[in-house]
């Protein structure tokens, strides 16, 4: 059995350790997790502090440990294995944090595996928890075993967003509450470890993505469903060169697994090739690229590099189960991630910006607006009107859509009306509200424009401008920047590979991009 240490244990840190049982199935994962941090400070700070929804703690560290402990019950119930899995887990205060850009913390496997017994492919590396799983045992404590006491995960996140007033300039913290609703000045700290634990548990590559290298001359078993769709090799079919091209093939390679595949059928976008689309950004960005699903993926997801506010992970990890079921993790239960993906409604319109042409003042022109629904999902629709003052000459005539759930396949229209007074060229919008994850407000732009010319028909009459029947996709609608006052945002960030001998893999790793984004 080969093993290699990705993440040394930190120096000078009291362990404090808590064993967390989650899940009722005799084969539900049961997690340790063994708190670094010196007494006073990260998850043992005894600062003062008012309780937040779902979370009693009265104290910072007590809070954030409530958080850790309920992280690992929601992947306690998920994950099978009969081997206990110990996470090592410490604030700092090391992370980077300027007014407009923080790295929120990061995680990792603390040991890789190879060639052990149970192990379902030769030569190629296993995360420390996935390999014991397998192996149905904790291979570090066998006898000799170099990895002895080692944990099997190491999380360390950013203090510096409760303690640094100069961090994000003060305007974003930590949000302890366990019912996902941070506010608009909150960092979901529930969304985040979820995330970092999925990457310990064996989402993410060790392939170095700048020369397409195998960590220590081995694939990690990730990369065994790394697919490039424009030579259809997965990674372990292609050379190093072919893998760093690969590693920048935007859109085109994709997670190649059957569990992933079976649940994929909701999404809404990110698919490709019967599979889901993977983070391959050009230049590639080590330690995010690949390890994470393509930013277009919709609805949003916990393993995308940008922390999107509306994802309620604790009740849905969506693709994640999959992905690990796929790389050889056992459901507790034995049951199926498909269910993990819920259906999803889609709002589909004829046009998003409607032209309603030239009239004169006191005759009207109206325009019809479809709007479907090739979702799976029921999609409910509201409407709101928005214009460019009080005096604009807009509004709904006819409104069958508000307050319908349509089936998939079913639509419905809207009629706006451009009835001037004056002349002149005017603009506007109404946003039509809906359950669709991708667009919950889409804007419809309106321009239009009246003289006295006799370019009109009809005598105050609306003209019709059109049914809306071509239906086509509407443009998804760009997320807003969160961060400081500088405008910038929050990072991922997987830490730096401490290897035998000293030796370093590259620079530090990060998960994301400047501008942490909401969806």
């Amino acid at each position: 059995m080969s093993r290699t240490r990705t993440l040394g244990r930190l120096a000078n840190a009291a362990i404090l350790a808590a064993g967390i049982f989650a899940g009722t199935s005799g084969l539900a994962a049961d997690f340790t997790i063994r708190y670094l941090d010196e007494p006073g400070k990260g998850f043992n700070d005894t600062t003062p502090i008012l309780p937040v929804p779902g979370n009693p703690g009265n104290t910072l560290g007590q809070q954030r440990r409530n958080v850790m402990n309920h992280a690992v019950t929601v992947w306690g119930d998920v994950l099978a294995s009969e081997v206990e899995i110990v996470v090592d887990a410490s604030f700092s205060d090391t992370l980077e944090c300027t007014s407009d850009m923080a790295v929120l913390g990061g995680a990792t496997t603390s040991i890789l595996l190879s060639n052990f017994y149970g192990a379902p492919e030769p030569d190629t590396w296993y995360p420390a928890a996935l390999a014991d799983a397998l192996a149905g045992k904790d291979l570090c404590s066998e006898p000799g075993s170099r990895c002895a006491g080692e944990g099997d995960l190491v999380a360390v996140f950013n203090r510096k967003l409760d303690d640094d007033p100069e961090c994000l300039n003060n305007a974003r913290s930590w949000y302890y509450g366990l019912d996902h609703q941070p506010g608009s000045t909150g960092l979901d700290f529930l969304n985040v470890l979820l995330h970092e634990i999925a990457h310990g548990l064996g989402f993410q590559t060790f392939t170095n993505e700048l020369t397409g290298g195998y960590f220590r001359n081995r694939p990690t078993v990730f990369d065994r469903y790394v697919r490039d769709l424009s030579n259809q090799q997965t990674w372990v079919q292609m050379t190093a060169e072919q893998r760093a091209i690969s590693a920048t093939n935007t859109g085109n390679v994709i997670w190649d697994g059957e569990a992933v595949a079976a649940a994929a059928s909701n999404l809404i976008a990110g698919k490709a090739g019967g599979g889901v689309v993977l983070h391959t950004p050009d230049p590639p960005r080590p330690g995010s690229s690949l390890s994470h699903w393509d930013t277009e993926l919709a609805p949003n997801a916990l393993m995308e590099p940008r922390l999107s506010a509306d994802l309620r992970s604790s009740t849905n990890l969506d693709l994640t189960p999959c992905v690990l079921k796929d790389l050889g993790w056992e459901l507790a239960g034995g049951g199926s991630c498909a269910e993990d993906v819920p259906a999803y409604a889609e709002i589909l319109v004829s046009s998003s910006a409607l032209d309603l042409g030239r009239t004169v003042p006191g005759r009207a022109t109206s325009f019809g607006v479809r709007v479907e629904n090739p979702g799976k999902a029921p999609l409910q629709i509201g409407l709101r009107g928005e214009s460019d003052g009080p005096d604009a000459p807009f509004s709904i005539a006819s409104d069958t859509c508000s307050g319908l759930a349509l089936a998939q396949g079913e639509g419905c229209v809207l009629e706006v009306l451009f009835a001037p007074t004056q002349t002149g060229t005017f603009d506007g919008k109404f946003v039509i509200p809906s359950n669709d994850p991708s667009n919950p407000a889409l804007p419809i732009t309106l321009t239009a424009s009246a003289d006295n010319g006799d370019t009109a028909a009809g005598s105050g009459e609306p003209t019709t401008g059109g049914t809306g029947n071509e239906v086509t996709n509407v443009p998804e609608e760009s997320s807003d920047s969160v961060g400081g006052t500088g405008g910038g945002g929050a990072l991922f960030a997987l830490l730096p590979l401490l290897l035998p001998l000293g030796m370093r893999r590259g620079t530090r790793h990060r998960e994301g991009v400047r501008g942490l984004r909401i969806g």
